[in-house]
């Protein structure tokens, strides 16, 4: 007998979202900016699988006071979610009071990295914002201003997708909410006389000098080979399962990604005068995400290689000025491959 499966407790959201939609009369379309109200799933238990408890880097290069949890939720990345100047709030008041009540996300908290095309999706124009913000209910149509005048059936469809990230990227938990997110990274910092490694989730560093949370050794040995000693820490790994991070979250796959695509497209107009080696090279390179995705971290060291075949001393030395600026990327480079098999150590711990 099968034991049947019991619904997923859920709590009522209300996300940010657009849709591009066409003009009834013609011409050009309107972005128009929607909230939707969603289903996000509730974990009373607590029960989704903690991935890492942090200390991070807070304001003026100190740590900060509190701890961030990150969860593993099927493979994604949640990340506990604070709002301390109530900005979400400020944002949710201006809603119709229908919605008031309903805990508001942007639409980074549901599609973390999500940035909005310069144009139009349907006219190719540069974009134009509705007036108005359409409400969607969960039971009912679309609610708009002057909608009218516009068709509405792109705005359904935008709907649908908000609710299936929502139902993915957002859980409420008894210690508050966790929406998508991203691990943080050790970020070898330099500036002036400063040195530090950073436990960061922001960008301070170029992909060189950027190592994933579990990778505090590695950061170390890099930073001293290529900027000297001197190097303090801020920021904290009080608890770490490091066999639950997401391929994507690696550095040196991320590495691959980065130096793969830089690869593909300066050497793009060059492909027809590559031997054969070489032009496998530069397919693998061109194609690194998806090798990546279909072989794991075998086929970021594979594409690192490959780029270095394809760039070697040609990009490196092009210039001094050149050279300096991918200095953490050639050190990455030649230290990767020859460590392929070294283990890996998780960063300081603290109480």
């Amino acid at each position: 007998m099968t034991t049947p499966r019991l619904p997923i407790p859920t709590e009522k959201v209300c996300v940010e979202f657009y849709a591009d939609v066409p003009s009834r009369a013609g011409g050009r379309g309107w972005r128009v900016p929607m909230a939707v109200e969603a289903s996000a799933p509730r974990d009373a238990a607590a029960a989704t699988p903690t991935l890492a408890v942090c200390t991070l880097r807070g304001s003026y290069d100190e740590p900060d006071e509190d701890r961030t949890t990150y969860l593993d939720s099927g493979g994604r990345v949640l990340v506990q979610l604070r709002d301390p100047h109530g900005h979400l709030a400020a944002a949710r008041s201006k809603l119709p009071p229908a919605f008031h009540t309903l805990p508001y996300f942007r639409r980074h908290h549901v599609e973390q990295g999500h940035i909005p095309p310069r144009h139009h999706a349907i006219d190719g124009e540069a974009v134009r914002t509705w007036p108005h913000v359409a409400l969607v209910p969960l039971d009912g149509d679309p609610q708009l201003a002057g909608g009218e005048d516009l068709v509405l059936g792109p705005i359904a469809k935008a709907a649908a997708h908000a609710r299936d990230l929502a139902a993915s990227s957002l859980l409420l938990r008894p210690e508050g909410w966790f929406t998508a997110g991203a691990l943080p990274h050790w970020s070898v910092y330099v500036y002036g006389d400063r040195k530090a490694l950073l436990l960061t989730e922001g960008t301070h560093a170029s992909i060189g000098n950027t190592f994933a949370v579990d990778r505090y050794r590695e950061a170390a040995d890099h930073a001293e080979r290529v900027y000297g000693p001197g190097f303090e820490t801020i920021g904290a790994i009080h608890e770490l399962s490091p066999e639950r991070i997401p391929l994507f979250e690696n550095d040196l796959v991320k590495l691959a990604c980065r130096l793969g695509n830089h690869a593909a497209l300066y050497l793009s107009d060059q492909v027809v005068d590559m031997d054969g080696e070489l032009v496998q090279s530069w397919h693998e390179a061109a194609n690194a995400r998806a090798l990546l995705a279909a072989e794991g971290m075998s086929a970021a060291y594979r594409v690192i290689a490959s780029c270095e075949r394809l760039l070697g001393d040609a990009l490196w030395t092009k210039t001094q000025r050149h050279e300096r600026s991918w200095l953490p990327e050639i050190a990455r480079v030649r230290t990767e491959l020859e460590a392929a098999d070294a283990p890996r150590q998780p960063g300081p711990t603290a109480s």
